[in-house]
């Protein structure tokens, strides 16, 4: 058993690609993350890159992921052994990290390593649950239209990422990094809008991994609420990437009992819980 570091996107992707693509909705997340990487290396920052594996008699049995100043995403099998081997491999090699994201029993064992080998405690940041959509139940939508957003909704897509970001995570993001996110998303035509006679909901799709896409910023502002906005956004943006071929996924927090409710209503079910926890100070790095 052996841990593998890797400093080229391509070879990494090349050596897991498969072993993530046996259960590729749950995998979504490194998988989305690794596409992006590999036609632009600095996709998510200008920060080194960590890409590791663990092997076990010429088996894969973890694959690691992270992209600072985020935290380390986790996936493979819940084994002692190896999940031990990444710990103290990342420790022998300098490697701080500030939290770790992977299905419940990988992460709360890694967390529970990290911190014994630290002396840091860990912190349960987020309950999530990854859901997969193949067939939509029938829903009925509510008054508007979807569309791409447009140049035309830089200012308010910038301004709904801020308040999704803060109200979703509790984190605060700039205005700059807004736009620029905002602006990108729009560029790729990954950004989609729920139009009555003015905008009042978002989302927008990534991670493409093959044949899965992710669904996700469903923001809907507190005035235009309850009034089914964001369920026909997630209902007809999920029916569109289906007609193309794509199984849909989403990450949700469990703690929040409105959006779990929207996508069971549309037909997503579980796939796996995932768990976020933090090292230090607790504060959340990736989403």
């Amino acid at each position: 058993m052996r841990v593998k570091e890797y400093d080229k996107v391509e070879e990494f992707l090349c050596e897991v690609e498969n072993f993530l693509r046996e259960d590729e909705v749950v995998n979504n997340l490194p998988l989305g993350i690794l596409n992006s990487l590999k036609g632009n290396p600095s996709a998510y920052g200008e920060q080194q890159l960590f890409l590791g594996l663990v092997k076990k008699e010429g088996r894969i049995t973890l694959t690691a992921v992270r992209t600072p100043p985020r935290n380390i995403i986790l996936a493979g099998e819940n084994d002692p052994h190896s999940l031990k081997m990444m710990v103290d491999y990342l420790l022998k090699n300098d490697h701080s990290i500030p939290g770790v994201i992977g299905l419940k029993s990988i992460s709360r064992c890694f967390a529970q390593k990290w911190s014994l080998q630290t002396s840091s405690p860990f912190i349960l940041e987020m309950k999530q649950r990854i859901y997969k959509l193949e067939e939509p139940n029938d829903v009925e939508i509510s008054c508007g239209r979807l569309r791409p957003a447009c140049d035309d909704d830089l200012q308010l897509l910038s301004k709904w990422i801020i308040d999704f970001t803060k109200e979703a995570v509790n984190e605060d993001i700039s205005e700059e990094n807004a736009f620029k996110n905002a602006k990108k998303k729009i560029n790729e035509g990954r950004a989609f809008i729920w139009q009555t006679e003015q905008p009042v909901s978002m989302a927008w799709i990534g991670r493409f991994t093959g044949s899965t896409v992710a669904i996700s910023g469903v923001y809907t502002p507190e005035q235009f609420r309850n009034r089914g906005y964001a369920t026909s956004i997630v209902y007809t943006l999920s029916r569109m990437c289906l007609r193309k071929g794509f199984t849909c996924t989403l990450y949700t927090d469990l703690l929040n009992p409105t959006s779990n409710s929207i996508y069971r209503k549309i037909g997503y079910e579980p796939a796996a819980d995932s768990l976020e926890y933090s090292f230090k100070d607790g504060s959340r790095q990736y989403r």
